[in-house]
């Protein structure tokens, strides 16, 4: 302050003396202030020459002290940044010591003080740190687990507050060294195959076993058991596995064997293990029938499906080459039979037929399924046996035979028969019957089927025979067959045509056409064919005005009648059948009467009459007589007169 008045005692400050620069301050409140930052880890103390000048030129100094208080600005530095323990050995006891990290912090107090901790790269806390960044074993280590570790160590300030701390970190790498602690492990399996007959050398398998320690302790050694017959070789560095003998996978289809494997180490370690090798299969062995032959019999009359037989064939290969099918390569007639290809079961395909074929001489093959397939073959004779199957059958029936009528020369023959049975021995034998002899006039030889007439026929009584014959076998039970024979009765000319009337009457006009029909005369004859085929004729005083068709017996006129000339006629009309060798023939009257029609004109006696009158006749004199006449009948003849003309 300044007890003076007015201009002088305006003061104004300024800093005489601070030589660093630091600070500056406000000339008319005398406020100081910082220039630049302050840094208490380079400077913690500044003296400050402060003058106070009034306007009078009046003026006086005052020392300032200021003093810098740390704050918490500086992390934990490593010094080095990175460790390495490459001498750790993975048996090393829990507790020991492997390394000490530090780290300093230029700042004091809490804000310098240090703790270390483990933060990243030990996931198992295998490892701790104490309070003076010493790390050391917490937990067993194992090299096969982890033989390196990228630890990271963090050293924190003690800052208070606790979010003030900082902090940085240090790389810490711990390689862990190898003891032979660990045996070699198979990692091949412990079953493996070959081909039978595979040549000496052939590699069966590369044997391998792994040790997961390192170096000399993880070298191998392969060794193995002795093997019967020295059939395989091992070669104990590549652990390579051959074939050393003849290897037959029907005598020995597999071999167990002891191999081991030793590691280098010291002392060494070793692991055993039983090696099952499986011989594969070639196919080098044929199927096998037994037997080779096989026989079987069978009715005809057996269903579709039926089972007849079964064949068989081994094959000791195994898997495809092993798996036998079957066929029939030939003998299956019509393809009546069939074989299951996987069970060998042959059975009834079709319908067989004893009278078709009696009998199969099959040859059956067993294949393999091999990729080059084998075989064998078998003979099956199947034998059918016939049972009564077959119905005789008459080969041409209906028969047809003729027999002449009024023929008395019997017994005679007719004709015979003949019916076949497909069957064989007596159920192919065959008896004939007849269920029906028409009254005794039929007879047939059983044995032979011969029919003959034992009666006189009359054709006109009855013209044809149907008669069945029957054929039975003698099977059992026994099967019948029909047959039929039509006998047809042969005509002898021994009937007469007969008119169906004696005496035929008509009345015909004078004034028909020629051509016209008169009359149909009928006549009828019981024999057949020439013998009953009719011829007509006409006789008697004709005049050449009628004629008869002789086939059908229609009377017609030729010429033109005129009743005034001819108004009857009588005639004789013949039935003459055709018989070449003595023909027949009857007769009968026809009487034809002409009627008449007005086909005439009156005519005069006279054409011309003179008469003479006097001069005063009276009326009802007569004149004279006019006569016609009419040669027409009946009305047409009656006359009547007229006069007419100038009187």
């Amino acid at each position: 302050t300044d007890a003076d008045e007015g201009s002088n005692a305006d003061i104004t400050y300024s800093i005489t003396d601070e030589n660093q620069g630091m600070f500056d301050i406000t000339p008319k409140t005398g406020v100081i202030t910082l220039r630049s930052p302050l840094d208490y880890e380079r400077t913690q103390h500044y003296v400050l020459a402060v003058q106070a000048e009034d306007g009078g030129g009046r003026s006086s100094s005052v020392t300032v002290y200021v003093n810098v208080k740390d704050l918490n600005d500086n992390a934990p530095v490593f010094d080095p940044n990175r460790y390495t323990a490459d001498d750790i050995s993975e048996d090393v006891p829990v507790g020991t010591s492997i390394l000490t990290v530090t780290a300093t912090d230029r700042d004091e107090g809490t804000n310098a003080e240090i703790d270390y901790s483990i933060v990243s790269g030990d996931p198992n806390d295998q490892f701790s740190i104490q309070s003076d960044g010493t790390i050391v074993m917490a937990a067993a280590l194992d090299r096969e687990q982890n033989y390196l570790y990228n630890l990271v160590v963090m050293a924190t300030d003690r800052a208070i507050p606790a979010y003030l701390r900082l902090s940085s970190t240090a790389q810490v790498e711990i390689i862990v060294n190898d003891i032979n602690d660990n045996p070699p492990r198979f990692v091949t399996p412990n079953v493996t195959s070959v081909y039978e007959n595979s040549p000496v050398n052939t590699v069966v398998m590369t044997i391998r076993a792994e040790d997961p320690d390192e170096e000399r302790n993880s070298y191998v050694d392969y060794s193995m058991a002795p093997v019967p017959g020295d059939k395989f070789v091992l070669d104990s560095i590549s652990g390579q596995l051959k074939v050393n003998g003849d290897l037959d996978r029907e005598a020995t289809p597999s071999y167990i064997v002891m191999v081991t494997a030793t590691d280098k180490g010291q002392p060494p370690m070793s692991t055993s293990m039983e090696l099952t090798i499986n011989l594969l299969d070639r196919n080098d062995n044929n199927p096998v029938f037994g037997p080779v032959s096989y026989d079987v019999s069978v009715l005809e009359d057996v269903a579709v499906g039926t089972e007849l037989v079964q064949v068989v064939a081994a094959d000791v290969d195994e898997g495809t080459n092993g798996v036998v099918r079957y066929s029939i390569v030939s003998g299956n007639t019509d393809n009546d039979l069939t074989i299951n290809a996987v069970t060998g079961r042959i059975s009834v395909a079709r319908l067989i037929d004893h009278e078709r074929t009696d009998g199969y001489n099959l040859v059956v093959r067993a294949r393999d399924q091999g990729s080059t397939p084998l075989e064998a073959l078998a003979t099956v004779t199947v034998t059918v046996t016939d049972v009564n199957d077959y119905v005789p059958l008459f080969i041409n029936s209906p028969f047809v035979a003729h027999v002449m009528e009024n023929d008395n020369n019997v017994p005679q023959f007719v004709t015979q028969v003949s019916a076949q049975d497909e069957d064989s021995g007596t159920m192919g034998q065959v008896d004939y019957y007849l269920p029906d002899d028409e009254g005794g006039k039929f007879s047939i030889t059983s044995s032979d089927g011969r029919i003959s007439l034992l009666r006189t026929l009359d054709r006109e009584d009855q013209s044809e025979y149907l008669l069945t014959v029957l054929a039975e076998d003698r099977g059992s039970p026994r099967l019948t067959g029909t047959g039929t024979v039509r006998v047809l009765v042969d005509d002898v000319n021994d009937n007469t045509p007969t008119f169906d009337k004696q005496t035929y009457t008509t009345t015909i006009a004078e004034n028909v056409p020629v051509n016209t029909d008169v009359l149909l005369v009928s006549a009828t004859d019981l024999d057949t064919g020439d013998n009953g085929n009719i011829r007509y004729t006409l006789s008697g005083d004709l005049g050449d005005k009628f004629e008869v068709n002789p086939s059908t017996g229609q009377i017609i006129t030729i010429g033109l009648l005129d009743r005034e000339t001819r108004s009857l006629y009588t005639m004789v009309v013949m039935a003459t059948d055709s018989s070449a060798a003595d023909a027949r023939s009857s007769s009968a009257t026809v009487t034809v009467t002409v009627s008449d029609v007005d086909d005439n004109a009156p005519a005069f006696v006279d054409r011309s009459i003179d008469a003479y009158l006097p001069d005063n006749a009276p009326i009802g004199t007569f004149v004279a007589l006019a006569t016609a006449t009419d040669p027409d009948e009946g009305t047409n003849g009656n006359v009547r007169y007229s006069l007419f003309g100038s009187d």
